[in-house]
C-alpha cells in the first residue's frame, strides 16, 4: 500500500513538474503532490525505531540458555506452544545446528495424536523409539499422567506414570 502511495504521488509531482517547465502553472500546484510522496517517507523515518526489531533476541537468549542444559542426543523436545518450537527450526535449518534434534507441539501434525501436549509427550514416548523426550520448560500437570524429571531448566519425560 505504502508502495501504491508514493508511485502515484511521484507520477503526480513528475506530471506538475513537467507542466511547471511548460510555464503553463506556478509552482504552489507542485508542492500539493508532493504531500502524497513525502508524508509516507517521513512517517517511515519517524516510526523506524518502533518497528526496526534487529535487536530483539529474547528467544535467542531463551534457546540458548535450553541447549546449554543436559539435553540427549537425539532428543525429541516438547513444547506446548508453537512458537516457542520454531527458534529451534532456525538453528537447524539456517545454522545447521542440533540437527538431531526434533521438536514437537500440540497440532504439528493432524490426529488425535498430536491434539494436546500431554498426548504430544504421550505419542513421542510410544513412537519415539526409544529416543529421548524433553520438555523445553516445566508444564504443570503432566507430572500427574508422566514420570517426569527436571534436570536444569528443562524437564525429561521419562515415561507414563
Amino acid at each position: 500500500m505504502l508502495g501504491i502511495w508514493l508511485a502515484i504521488g511521484l507520477a503526480a509531482l513528475v506530471q506538475t513538474g513537467a507542466r511547471l517547465a511548460r510555464g503553463q502553472i506556478g509552482r504552489l500546484p507542485l508542492i500539493v503532490p508532493a504531500i502524497p510522496l513525502v508524508w509516507p517517507l517521513a512517517w517511515l523515518v519517524w516510526r523506524f525505531p518502533l518497528l526496526d526489531l534487529s535487536q530483539q533476541n529474547k528467544a535467542a537468549v531463551w534457546w540458548e540458555q535450553i541447549l546449554s542444559q543436559p539435553i540427549p542426543a537425539n532428543a525429541i523436545l516438547v513444547s506446548n506452544d508453537r512458537d516457542e518450537m520454531t527458534p529451534l527450526w532456525y538453528y537447524q535449518l539456517v545454522r545447521g545446528q542440533h540437527q538431531d534434534l526434533t521438536g514437537l507441539f500440540p497440532q504439528i501434525m493432524p490426529g488425535s495424536g498430536f491434539s494436546d501436549v500431554a498426548r504430544v509427550v504421550e505419542s513421542a514416548l510410544s513412537l519415539g523409539g526409544g529416543r529421548p523426550v524433553v520438555l523445553i520448560k516445566p508444564m504443570p500437570g503432566l507430572d500427574v499422567k508422566f514420570d517426569l524429571t527436571a534436570t536444569g531448566q528443562v524437564v525429561r519425560g521419562m515415561g507414563r506414570r
